[in-house]
C-alpha cells in the first residue's frame, strides 16, 4: 500500500493541495470550516506531515548549529546544556560540531556558511576570520559568538576580570589568606585572571600549573588553604 500524500488529503477534503498545505503549516488564511474539513481528512487517512518536507517547504531547517573546540570540556558541556534548555519546546534542533583545530573550523564554517544548512549559528571560543564573518553576513545567517569576538558579529563574552575578583574576594571574606590559582596552560587567560586576583589579594598568590602539580603537592596545597 502506497503512503498517503497531501494529494490524497486534498482529494478527500475536496480542496486544493495549496489549501491543505496552508492548514498543515498554518501559513495562510483558511476558514475554520475548511480547516476542520482538512484536519478531519488527515485523521481519516491517518496522514501526518513529514517534518523534513515541511522544513523544506518553509525554506527553514529548524536547526541551530554550535561550533566549539571540544565536546568533552565541562565548561563547554554546560554551555551546550544551556543552549539545549533554551531550545526546548521551540521546534529547533541543536546540532553541535567539534572543531579542534583552525583547519577543522575553516572546513566546517565553509560548509555551514550557506543559508540552506542552518537557521542560526553559535560559535564558542573559536572566532571566525574576517572573510568567514563576511560570508556569514552575506548569507544572512544569524550568528552569535560566545567567549570570542569579531567587530561585525554579535558577541557574548564573560568578564573574567570581574569573575576572578568576585571569586577571590569571597575566599578572602571567608578568612582565607593563602589562595592558589590552578589553571590551564599559562597563556593569555592567566594574565586576565591574575589581574583580577591582584585587585583583592592581601597576600602574594600561589600560582600552580595543573600540569606540573603532582598528587602529593596537590594534597599539601589543599591542606594549607
Amino acid at each position: 500500500m502506497s503512503p498517503v500524500t497531501i494529494r490524497d488529503v486534498a482529494k478527500l477534503a475536496n480542496v486544493s493541495t495549496a489549501t491543505v498545505s496552508r492548514v498543515l503549516n498554518n501559513t495562510g488564511p483558511v476558514s475554520e470550516t475548511t480547516r476542520k474539513i482538512v484536519l478531519d481528512a488527515c485523521a481519516e487517512l491517518n496522514f501526518s506531515i513529514n517534518p523534513i518536507a515541511r522544513r523544506l517547504s518553509l525554506g527553514r531547517t529548524h536547526m541551530i548549529a554550535v561550533l566549539l573546540p571540544y565536546l568533552t570540556l565541562p565548561s563547554l558541556v554546560e554551555r551546550l546544556r544551556g543552549v539545549q534548555y533554551a531550545l526546548d519546546d521551540s521546534g529547533y534542533d541543536l546540532v553541535p560540531f567539534s572543531v579542534g583545530s583552525p583547519g577543522r573550523r575553516d572546513q566546517r564554517l565553509a560548509d555551514l556558511s550557506r543559508k540552506s544548512r542552518v537557521d542560526g549559528l553559535l560559535i564558542i571560543s573559536v572566532p571566525p576570520t574576517d572573510e568567514q564573518a563576511k560570508r556569514l553576513i552575506e548569507e544572512e545567517i544569524p550568528t552569535v559568538l560566545v567567549d570570542a569576538c569579531h567587530p561585525d558579529l554579535h558577541c557574548l563574552v564573560i568578564d573574567d576580570v570581574r569573575g576572578g575578583y568576585i571569586a577571590t574576594k569571597h575566599l578572602i571574606d571567608l578568612g582565607h589568606h593563602r589562595i592558589g590559582l590552578i589553571t590551564d596552560p599559562m597563556e593569555n587567560i592567566l594574565v586576565i585572571k591574575m589581574h583580577s586576583t591582584k585587585l583583592v589579594f592581601r597576600s602574594k598568590p600561589i600560582i600552580t600549573n595543573r600540569a606540573n602539580m603532582d598528587e602529593k603537592k596537590r594534597v599539601k596545597w589543599q591542606s594549607n588553604c
